[in-house]
């Protein structure tokens, strides 16, 4: 009955509700019939609510059904946070540094495992002297005992050369900044590391002999007793070699396979992620999300594609939207993703003149021609070209397979143009990088073999002439008769054709040479184009191949005077076929006349032909998502509306409920202060009074107003309740309605005042004035994005260095040098044998050399870094540029040095350890007891020097230079010169203090009957001391000093940045709160006064026909009975 009833009373209840009902005082005498006013009220009141529930389904569809992106912003990161969100969110976290510019020396820990060998007794000195012989050579060639001890010393070598190596990585890398725009994620940043180790590490060039061994034997007991057996000196230093023996699970591996790796068994980097995040210290993180309603702002927005494929990547970019950004998934991508190579080399390195068979044709032919011949050294020529045409693929080769496994970083995606230009700039220098490196090393090679003149053999059964280059010297003891033989080597000369214009010494020039010729008895023949130099290589570099060309006469004629040539050139069926070069100016860059010299110095290669693809490198980027800023009208129409019909209707709602209280306020305060006026004969109280009485009489009001406040008319409560009771209704929901309203509008007070609310201005292309003045207001807070993220270094940076003014002076010149010279005995081995004029050519060639390729090193060390690339999407503060900058050229600056002087240390220690015999006589002497009347067997024995120190232990033996005259009756020291076992080992533990003497000059002058003056060396001026030693002057490559400008404005006009934003977090929007407040209150003020007038009189309602079901009942029960 109950439930019958309440719904009968909520059917009369909506049939009945008016929301146009009148007030009594609202009706006049004419108004028309009441039953027919109540109707078209009720119809109003229906078509009101089904318009308003219209509208409202309207507007919700608009504005929260409508997903937007909307930025987040999170503050107060820590890294749990930061792995939490990274973990949520992925790529579209973005977490900008304060500090952008990070050391990795500040993060990161090298752990290096090292081959057991690099620690082991087998690369001590005193296991290395237990193998040395004085007489190794009396055992033979094929004996282990003769290149034992070379062979561990070239080990113990390369085990340094390794260590230098890392520790030069490790150097690298502490110093290597990590330009960390953005926070990266702990396993990214690993990866990243990761990636730089792989990029720093270098390979050595392959070696033989040593290096085609294992290191098997010292795993092996028996073996290492066998090594103790036949080397007697190693028992008396070691007898128990139990603990000594390897344990490694690398066995049966060759030598040049631990060196390539640097005899490193492992390798790793630990970071420390704390520390990284520390110093990259976010202050805050934004991510974008999908939201169910936009901001009711306008403002500059940023928009995200989701997954874009190239072709919608290429059309945000046609559009030149600003700020555009697409992060990449892979930040560091391996270049073999996207490129490789097609090198095509000189035609004569697929010819048949590297072929072995032509090789053996020439080398037959060299049995019985004179060493003036062309013929008895072609074959060395073009065995040395065949060397140089497979160490050239083999080094391109390996080049680009270690530049492709090199990675590209790319935080971002780039655009095609940008992409081409950084990768052409990274290809231009690993091209150069890669021609220099060889060059390098040929010289160097080149420079020692010119300066220490190696013995060099000679290929002949002619034995007339002194054919071999050697002198034999009898030498008989007039005490006792006996004979001693010993044996003189002729320093190499170049013979000139007219005899009158005599011979070019070869250690005084190293650029003597004559045109090749053959030779027979009954003519002489020129080669076209071919010289003939004082060694192999010399002849080669000073020669053409136009000789060898189709279309000239001289290849048949050549060929007429080799021995079965011919038959090879006209036997197509052989598998040699000898054909000649066929010029084709579109295929090659190389006529026939350019020098060997200008091919080798390009290293053979016609073309690189880099084939790279734009279309790989984005599949390899993957972004996940491409972010832009556009300035749009993110309110629609629509929105518009809404906003200024929310906070009118808060307005008038506001202003209803309180201007009647405000007008009848200011007339109470009217009618007491005319009532004042009017009370003139009243006492007048004293202000401490007068205001007491005014602040009761304000309670007094404010309880009554209070109280008696009714904001809700008779029509919230229906046509069924008197105007008693719902005024007394009103009262009450007015009540509860204020205590409401007032916490609902302090919790949305609460709720705006801590809020975070992100607020960017942005600033286009501003000018480098603006940016600076932006920077001073801003801080490290303002953010600008390079239009231009590849930009050379060359661009702001200049880099210049000065020399030590040996270099420059005329001590260096190559005509002073010949002059010099000149005054002494064209057979300069009729000196003594330790007389300095010997070797005093020798070693101003080497100081030559030395200053040309220490400038030339620090100029191409200069070069490299001047063309390389700066990549940064961002741009660097003044202080991050001058610190980034300031650490790479110290980075610089430091490893320029290191290729010089490793090439130089390795060249010398190949030549020393494999016993290349100076003809100069000083590091080898072959001298013995004659016996018999015919010398068969003279064994070589090194020469000693000062303290005992022999030449077959140590390269650095050395003696104080001296002038000796005739007879040794008088030996004249010269200040700071030095002879040794070689003129190149000796001359860098010279110093350089007699240039800057002139009574040491006068002295050089009065033995080598030189007449101009000489100058000495300025004393002041420079870093190093006189007595500093050439090994030391070239370890720092004769530097005096650097001069470095960088221009940080130049910088910001290669970056150009478009915009430049200023991103703060607010956490008090008073605008913002009084908004959502005006907004939100017109519809609270509604709902809570419906609601609550409802209730009431929904309770009273009830509470009613509770009462009326109670008192009928009882009644009809009577009637019954």
């Amino acid at each position: 009955m109950k439930r019958k009833n309440f719904f009968k009373w909520i059917y009369e209840k909506v049939s009945n509700y008016n929301l146009f009902m009148l007030e009594e005082n609202d009706y006049d005498d004419n108004t028309e019939d009441p039953v027919i006013v109540l109707k078209h009220q009720k119809y109003k009141t229906w078509l009101y609510i089904t318009l308003r529930t219209v509208c409202l389904y309207i507007l919700f569809y608009v504005t929260l059904i409508k997903i937007e992106p909307k930025t987040v912003v999170i503050s107060n990161i820590t890294p749990d946070l930061f792995n939490k969100l990274s973990s949520d969110h992925g790529q579209t976290l973005s977490c900008p540094c304060k500090t952008i510019t990070i050391p990795y020396k500040s993060f990161v820990t090298h752990k290096i495992t090292m081959h057991p060998i690099c620690s082991s007794i087998f690369i001590d000195k005193q296991w290395i002297e237990g193998l040395y012989f004085a007489n190794a050579s009396e055992f033979g060639v094929w004996d282990f005992r003769t290149t034992a001890y070379s062979q561990f010393k070239l080990l113990s070598k390369f085990n340094l050369l390794s260590n230098e190596i890392i520790n030069q990585i490790r150097k690298t890398i502490d110093n290597t900044d990590l330009i960390s725009i953005e926070l990266i994620a702990g396993m990214k940043i690993q990866k990243e590391v990761d990636d730089i180790l792989e990029l720093q590490k270098d390979r050595l060039t392959p070696l033989e002999s040593l290096l085609a061994g294992t290191l098997d034997c010292f795993y092996d007991f028996n073996c290492i007793q066998l090594l103790l057996k036949y080397f007697p000196n190693l028992n008396q230093t070691y007898n128990n070699l139990n603990n000594s023996i390897l344990s490694s699970g690398y066995k049966n591996i060759s030598i040049i396979n631990y060196l390539n790796r640097f005899f490193i068994e492992n390798w790793s980097l630990e970071i420390d992620y704390l520390s990284y995040f520390s110093q990259c210290s976010p202050s805050m993180c934004s991510t974008f999300a999908l939201c169910l309603f936009t901001s009711l702002r306008n403002e500059t927005v940023t928009k995200y594609e989701r997954n874009p494929t190239l072709k919608t990547y290429s059309s945000l970019e046609i559009k030149n939207l600003s700020a555009l950004r697409c992060p990449c998934s892979n930040k560091t991508i391996s270049y073999k993703n996207f490129l490789f190579f097609s090198p095509i080399f000189h035609q004569i390195c697929s010819s048949s003149f590297v072929h072995n068979s032509w090789i053996e044709i020439i080398k037959s032919n060299a049995w019985y021609i004179s060493s003036n011949d062309w013929r008895s050294q072609a074959y060395s020529q073009f065995q040395i070209l065949s060397d140089l045409c497979q160490l050239a693929n083999k080094t391109i080769v390996d080049a680009i397979d270690q530049f492709l496994n090199q990675f590209f970083i790319a935080s971002s995606m780039m655009n095609e143009m940008n992409f081409i230009k950084q990768l052409n700039a990274t290809l231009n220098q690993f091209y150069y990088s890669t021609v220099d490196n060889f060059s390098f090393q040929k010289d160097i090679v080149s420079l020692i073999m010119q300066v220490d003149q190696f013995y060099k053999g000679y290929m002949t059964l002619l034995t007339h002439d002194n054919q071999f280059g050697l002198n034999l010297n009898i030498v008989i003891n007039k005490t006792n008769n006996h004979k001693t033989a010993q044996f003189q080597f002729m320093l190499n000369e170049i013979p000139e054709r007219n005899s009158s214009l005599g011979k070019c010494n070869c250690v005084i020039n190293p650029h003597c040479k004559i045109p090749a010729f053959i030779q027979t008895a009954r003519s002489i023949y020129n080669i076209d184009g071919w010289f003939q130099g004082c060694l192999a290589m010399d002849s080669l570099l000073f020669s053409t191949f136009q000789c060898l060309y189709k279309d000239s006469d001289c290849f048949p004629i050549v060929l007429s005077y080799l021995d079965n040539g011919d038959e090879y050139f006209l036997d197509f069926s052989s598998s040699f076929n000898l054909q000649p070069l066929v010029y084709d100016p579109t295929a090659s860059r190389y006529p026939p006349n350019t020098s060997f010299s200008i091919i080798i110095e390009e290293l053979m290669i016609e073309q690189w032909n880099p084939v790279l693809s734009y279309e790989l490198f984005y599949k390899s980027c993957a972004p996940l998502y491409c972010s832009y800023s556009q300035k749009i009208r993110k309110t629609t129409f629509i929105g518009v509306i809404i906003t200024l019909v929310s906070m009118l209707g808060g307005i008038v709602v506001s202003l209803r409920i309180l201007t009647p209280y405000l007008v009848n306020l200011s007339l109470n305060f009217l009618k007491i202060f005319k009532r004042k006026t009017n009370q003139k004969t009243e006492v007048r109280l004293n202000f401490l009074d007068r205001s007491k009485r005014i602040i009761l009489n304000l309670i007094k009001r404010l309880r009554t107003t209070i109280v008696e406040l009714n904001i809700f008319t008779i029509r919230h409560f229906g046509t069924n309740v008197d105007r008693i009771t719902a005024k007394h209704y009103g009262q009450l929901a007015t009540r509860l309605y204020l205590i409401l309203f007032t916490s609902g509008i302090s919790i949305l007070i609460f709720y705006g005042m801590f809020q975070p609310y992100i607020s960017t201005e942005n600033f286009n292309k501003p000018s480098f004035i603006v940016y600076s003045h932006l920077r001073t207001l801003y801080g490290d807070d303002l953010r600008c994005t390079c239009s231009i993220i590849a930009s050379k270094y060359d661009q702001f940076v200049e880099i210049k260095s000065s020399f030590h003014s040996i270099c420059s002076s005329e001590f260096v010149l190559e005509k002073w040098q010949l002059d010099l010279v000149n005054g002494l005995i064209f057979n300069i081995t009729l000196y003594e044998q330790r007389d300095y004029r010997r070797f005093l050519s020798a070693h101003l060639q080497y100081l030559q050399e030395l200053c040309q390729l220490s400038i030339k090193s620090v100029n191409n060390t200069i070069n490299e870094f001047l063309t390389s690339l700066f990549v940064t999407t961002e741009l660097l503060s003044e202080s991050n540029f001058h610190n980034h900058i300031n650490i790479l050229i110290e980075h610089k600056k430091s490893n320029a040095p290191v290729l010089f002087l490793r090439l130089l240390f390795f060249t010398q220690s190949i030549f020393y350890e494999n016993a290349f015999i100076s003809t100069y006589g000083t590091n080898v002497e072959f001298i013995t007891e004659v016996t018999t009347d015919v010398v068969i067997h003279v064994p070589g024995k090194a020469v000693i020097y000062d303290d005992e120190c022999s030449c077959g232990i140590s390269p650095n033996c050395t003696s104080q230079a001296t002038f000796i005259e005739k007879d040794f009756s008088k030996k004249i020291p010269i200040n700071g010169m030095k002879i040794g076992c070689t003129p190149s080992q000796s001359f860098l533990s010279s110093t350089l203090e007699c240039f800057y003497n002139q009574s040491c000059l006068n002295l050089i002058q009065q033995y080598t009957n030189y007449k101009t003056f000489l100058k000495p060396l300025s004393k002041i001026d420079s870093r190093f001391s006189q007595n500093t030693t050439v090994r030391e002057l070239i370890n720092h490559l004769f530097i005096e000093d650097w001069f470095i400008d960088k221009n940080y404005s130049l910088y910001y006009e290669q970056c150009s940045p478009l915009i430049c934003s200023y991103t703060r977090i607010e956490e008090l929007n008073i605008f913002y709160i009084i908004t959502l407040i005006l907004g939100l209150q017109g519809g609270l003020t509604i709902v809570l006064k419906w609601i609550f007038s409802l209730t009431t009189t929904t309770t009273t309602n009830v509470a009613s026909i509770d009462t009326l079901s109670t008192t009928i009942i009882p009644v009809t029960s009577n009637t019954s009975g």
